[in-house]
């Protein structure tokens, strides 16, 4: 596992964590990461990026409404 997967891994564990209320959804946004890195062209490093911006959507959503 390289550094940017073990990175995101603890990011997405610690807002698991913290936002217990969609971590279904958080863990989902990371196993469709993995998905997307099984692919031998793709960049990792983006694909992290991708993957926190749409845990972060989630959150802001998740504070706002209380719900998802």
């Amino acid at each position: 596992m390289n550094t940017t997967v073990r990175n995101l891994l603890d990011y997405v564990n610690e807002q698991a964590l913290k936002y217990d209320g969609i971590r279904h959804e958080i863990y989902d946004a990371y196993d469709l990461f993995l998905t997307e890195i099984e692919n031998p062209n793709a960049n990792v490093a983006h694909e992290a990026k991708l993957c926190i911006i749409e845990i972060e959507e989630l959150i802001e959503a998740y504070r706002i409404c209380g719900t998802l």
